[in-house]
């Protein structure tokens, strides 16, 4: 996936406890809004694929429902197993638009990336 930045929406579109699912070229993503934050992951587990958008979140995870494996919202790493990972992305607001960027692909126990708060970026 290239590292292109995408709008995604507006964000007043973004609801704390709602998880939001949108397309970013052929991939499917879901966004998180946790307090003035928002995060995004691929919405696909790699265990079987099924969509964490269906999942449920909790704190800073989100867990899912095929066989309960629960996802950083931040790093996108599996908190029972780190050989477990989802895409994770970068998410950017400016003037009331959402966009996202693909986050690099982290090497094992790499530190997590950066989220942005929800206060605009100049």
């Amino acid at each position: 996936m290239m590292r292109v930045r995408r709008r995604i929406g507006y964000l007043d579109e973004f609801v704390e406890g709602m998880p939001r699912r949108k397309l970013i070229g052929i991939r499917w993503i879901v966004v998180f809004r946790i307090g003035d934050r928002l995060y995004a992951l691929e919405d696909r587990c790699p265990h079987e694929g099924t969509p964490l958008s269906i999942g449920t979140p909790s704190g800073m995870t989100v867990r899912c429902r095929s066989h309960g494996l629960a996802f950083d919202l931040e790093s996108g790493v599996c908190a029972a197993n780190d050989d477990f990972q989802v895409r994770n992305f970068r998410v950017h607001v400016r003037k009331g638009k959402v966009w996202v960027t693909p986050a690099r692909v982290r090497r094992r126990h790499a530190p997590a990336t950066r989220t942005s708060s929800i206060r605009e970026t100049r």
